[in-house]
Formats: structure tokens, C-alpha cells, sequence
């Protein structure tokens, strides 16, 4: 009997056979940690979502003693957060060779870690980036009733001012972050 071969199932094999090879994964986004690619471009494994407690954000913080630390709490669904977070990339890339630790805090829940960390990867947060555990203790933890919000802590560790949405007569946007970024920066250690 002759072997017939069909045109389609020669195709898949070839698209197999060149995935394979390019080192294809099928486009997932995997939060393990990993090496840039080298487009330059951050992957997703150089950027990751840790997933901590209050006391272990609050050890992370602690690392970083003499830095200025902004912590910048979003969440995936919301909008106004993914607005301003390209602001805090900023700050990163002009502040950190002065001192300035970035991170970012979503407040996604487990489920959402996937949708949060496609957004940091299309946002280029090359800086620690978290979600905290206990979706029903944030509000409490953190005396704010939702995000956005920015910390910032100065170079002894401590709570220098928060930027939030629990007054809604001080409105405050990213300009007003970066003007206590540079105050902080200027204290010496």
C-alpha cells in the first residue's frame, strides 16, 4: 500500500519543527526568575511577582535602610493605577543612581498575579515588584481604601509621606511624588 501524505499535517510538523528549534515556549508568561533576553528588551523572567505579607513588605522595606524607598500599590483592574504607573518606571531609571529603591504592590488576588505580571512586563518594572497575600487585610494594614497610592521612606526607614485617596480634597499626582523623592534624596545618610 503506498503512503499518501497530507499537506496539512506536513505543515503542523514543520511549524513544530521550527518552534522547537527558535525555543518557542508558546508565549506564556511565567513568574520564575530568569535572564533577560537579548533584545534588551525585560522578559519575563527578569521580571517577576513576589507574593509577601505585611511583615515580609515591611522586611523588604528594611533591606534598603539609607535609600529612599517608593512603593507604588495598584492593581490590575485598575485603571487610574495603570495610568500613572508608567511615572514610577520613570522615577526608577532617573533616581535609582541617586539612591531611590522603587517597588510596586498590587493588590491583585492570586488569580489576577497573571494579568499583573503581563502588565509589569509590558511596563519594563525592572524593580521589585509584589502582591500582597491577604486581599482581605490590605485596607486595614495600610489605612487606605484602595489604590493608587504611593509611599515613600526615607533613608532611616521610616514612613516619610503617603500619597493616597482617603482625603479627596488633596488630590496629588506624580509630580508631588518626585518633589518628596527629591527632598528625601537630599538628606544625607
Amino acid at each position: 500500500m503506498p503512503v499518501r501524505f497530507c499537506p496539512r499535517s506536513l505543515l503542523c510538523a514543520g511549524v513544530l519543527v521550527v518552534l522547537t528549534l527558535s525555543g518557542c515556549s508558546g508565549g506564556s508568561v511565567s513568574s520564575s526568575t530568569g535572564a533577560s533576553g537579548s533584545t534588551g528588551a525585560p522578559s519575563a523572567g527578569s521580571i517577576t511577582v513576589t507574593p509577601v505579607s505585611y511583615a515580609q513588605l515591611q522586611e523588604a522595606i528594611a533591606t534598603h535602610k539609607g535609600k529612599v524607598v517608593v512603593i507604588d500599590f495598584w492593581a490590575d483592574w485598575c485603571t487610574t493605577c495603570k495610568e500613572e504607573f508608567p511615572h514610577l518606571v520613570e522615577l526608577h531609571h532617573k533616581y535609582a543612581p541617586q539612591g531611590l529603591v522603587c517597588m510596586s504592590l498590587t493588590l491583585d488576588d492570586k488569580e489576577g498575579e497573571p494579568g499583573a505580571l503581563r502588565f509589569l512586563v509590558k511596563s519594563k518594572a525592572t524593580f521589585p515588584n509584589y502582591r500582597y497575600e491577604d486581599k482581605e487585610e490590605w485596607g486595614d494594614r495600610f489605612e487606605m481604601k484602595g489604590p493608587p497610592a504611593v509611599f515613600v521612606y526615607g533613608r532611616d526607614g521610616k514612613l516619610a509621606r503617603r500619597f493616597d485617596s482617603n482625603d479627596p480634597s488633596k488630590h496629588w499626582t506624580y509630580q508631588d511624588v518626585e518633589a518628596e523623592v527629591t527632598k528625601q534624596l537630599a538628606v544625607q545618610p
